[in-house]
This record gives structure tokens, C-alpha cells and sequence, in this order.
């Protein structure tokens, strides 16, 4: 009779271990933004300076500082004069979110991809190397389910996830 009780109590204690497959699956306040791949090949570009409204990773090479504003693209600084540096413009990078620098190659993701930028004058960025589907998109922000007319499943054929836009 214990052996029954026993496992009566395991039965009960794992039964809550189970997934509710009657319970409302949350939908993402979020939707991807898309471009297709051969669009990606030719978006890093050089633009005006604009204020940085997320940054993100820093590095440092020679007078000039980097700083990723994320899926956008790189801030590029003079700082020659460390009490007043200039902030020159912006390397335009879809999907950004990493960079790091070594001698005059700046490294960064471009959506699924890695680029080497040169940036031995880094207002006029060139991009020597793109090494195409390394990564995988970048992750929905909040963790959640896509709703169905923008999931991966509907997405146009050779598209990568370059952002997300929160729908609220």
C-alpha cells in the first residue's frame, strides 16, 4: 500500500512537468525587417554623421574610435584630440551588432554575414571580404513566437534578417 501512495505522489508531482498544449502561445510585439542578399552586398556605405541613439560595442584603432549602433551600422569618430573628438560619420552595416578591429580591417557582421572592411581611411570604407551565411539570423528580441504572416516560413525567398520593428 505505501509502494502505491509513493508512486501515486510521483505520478502527481510529474504530471506538472507537462506543457499545456491548450495554453495561448504569446506572440511577438515584434516583426523581422528584410533584405534581400544581393541588396546586403551593396549597403555598406558611408554616410553623414548622426547621433548615436543606441550604441553599442566600442573599439579603438589608431585616432579613431568605433562604435556600432545595433543593426545600423558603425559611428566613426577623430579623436585626435581626446577632449573634443569629432564624430566624422557612419559606416552603414545592416545587421550589425559586433565589430573588432585589427590594424586597418574593421570585422562586423552584415545580417548572416562577416565583412573585412578597410578602413585605412575609414570615410571612405571599402569592403574587401564578405564571407556570405556564417551566422544566423539574429534572434526575435522578446523571445517570442512570430504571428504567422511574418513568420521565417512566409519570409520572400533569399531575405536575412537586417532588424526588428516593434509593432508597439
Amino acid at each position: 500500500m505505501q509502494k502505491l501512495g509513493i508512486l501515486s505522489v510521483l505520478v502527481l508531482l510529474t504530471s506538472s512537468c507537462f506543457k499545456d498544449v491548450n495554453q495561448p502561445t504569446t506572440i511577438s510585439a515584434y516583426k523581422p525587417i528584410l533584405v534581400d542578399r544581393k541588396t546586403l552586398a551593396t549597403t555598406v556605405t558611408f554616410e553623414k554623421a548622426t547621433d548615436l541613439n543606441k550604441p553599442g560595442k566600442i573599439c579603438i584603432s589608431s585616432n579613431f574610435v568605433f562604435i556600432t549602433e545595433p543593426f545600423l551600422g558603425v559611428h566613426v569618430f577623430d579623436n585626435s584630440d581626446p577632449s573634443k573628438p569629432v564624430n566624422l560619420g557612419l559606416i552603414r552595416v545592416l545587421g550589425v551588432q559586433n565589430i573588432d578591429i585589427k590594424g586597418n580591417t574593421l570585422f562586423a557582421d552584415n545580417a548572416t554575414d562577416i565583412i573585412a572592411i578597410d578602413i585605412s581611411n575609414p570615410t571612405i570604407p571599402v569592403v574587401k571580404t564578405r564571407l556570405e551565411n556564417i551566422i544566423p539570423n539574429p534572434g526575435i528580441p522578446d523571445g517570442k513566437t512570430l504571428d504567422d504572416p511574418v513568420s521565417a516560413a512566409t519570409w520572400p525567398a533569399n531575405t536575412v534578417v537586417v532588424g526588428w520593428e516593434n509593432l508597439k
